[in-house]
């Protein structure tokens, strides 16, 4: 069964969405709507815990894409935290990886974004 379960939270007063599941054409339509209120309400560095995620389709690759060049603008980013090793090469293999800043723990992600604040 393909499910995504998403969990939202602040640290340090940036959101942090919390990805369990799978990314793929019948979870993505919530991973975007959640993504893309998180960006409305005026983030402009966003954290994506995917230590929880075990697949993810093109179509998610496309969202994170759309979601990074509407950050962009705004001099934000998104953060990918815990990408297993199999998104990960999906990521270098498409050519992706540059368009994005990952980490390998949540922690690590709020650092760097404190780094960029200062």
């Amino acid at each position: 069964m393909n499910k995504l379960d998403i969990t939202i939270h602040k640290d340090l007063g940036i959101p942090t969405l919390k990805l369990t599941g799978r990314i793929d054409t019948l979870t993505e339509p919530s991973f975007r709507e959640t993504l893309f209120k998180t960006i409305d309400q005026h983030n402009t560095s966003i954290v994506l815990d995917f230590s929880s995620i075990s697949y993810m389709s093109s179509i998610g690759f496309r969202t994170l894409i759309m979601a990074q060049k509407n950050l962009s603008p705004e001099g934000g980013q998104l953060i990918l935290s815990g990408v297993s090793t199999y998104v990960k090469e999906v990521f270098d293999i498409s050519g992706f990886t540059h368009l994005f800043c990952f980490t390998e723990s949540n922690s690590d992600a709020l650092q760097y974004i404190q780094q960029l604040n200062k």
